[in-house]
């Protein structure tokens, strides 16, 4: 019953979660810019719910993508991120045409 509430309260917080993860993420790397829970909800919303790749729909999983890796000089402003389905943010990895 514990586990079950856990994924209820994590799937009701999904949004906050991947960002405070990126958040820490940054931190410890020294990366320009942030981003939080409202932004990936705009960028959900601006891209309908659905991979800014494929075009599948996003529902649960999804990942925050960099457009231009971080590895190339990417920071975490919102400009700069894209929602992707796990495959396409696998398939993509750190390629950037810029």
């Amino acid at each position: 019953m514990k586990h079950l509430k856990r994924i209820r309260l994590y799937s009701q917080n999904r949004f906050a979660k991947r960002a405070e993860n990126a958040r820490k993420r940054a931190l410890k790397l020294g990366l320009k810019g942030q981003f939080t829970k409202k932004t990936i909800e705009n960028l959900y919303v601006k891209q309908e719910g659905k991979c800014a790749c494929c075009l599948q729909r996003l529902f649960d999983k999804f990942e925050v993508d960099h457009i231009q890796p971080l590895s190339k000089g990417g920071s975490n402003f919102p400009e700069n991120l894209q929602l992707l389905t796990p495959l396409c943010n696998r398939q993509k990895g750190d390629k950037f045409d810029g």
